[in-house]
């Protein structure tokens, strides 16, 4: 259940070192430039690790992350426009 897909500050920060290895091997789609730890985004994470990694099982991304149901505290969401 989608109530049951909260990702906790450790697995962000796992997260966070992923994107921190990982980015210079990315380019903005938009631009052409590369990304850099500093320049990094959300849009960045989802088109290099979130959608490769979630595509082949059709899966949320925090269910690579655990297995365990993870109750969130709090909620809070983002808008793509």
């Amino acid at each position: 259940l989608t109530e049951h897909r909260g990702i906790t500050l450790a697995q962000l920060k796992r997260v966070e070192a992923c994107v921190e290895d990982d980015c210079h091997h990315w380019q903005d789609l938009y631009n052409g430039t590369a990304v850099t730890k500093e320049t990094a985004n959300l849009y960045h994470v989802n088109t290099w690790l979130i959608k490769p990694s979630t595509n082949a099982d059709n899966c949320a991304f925090v269910e690579l992350l655990t297995s365990t149901e993870q109750r969130p505290e709090w909620f809070c969401s983002h808008w793509w426009g």
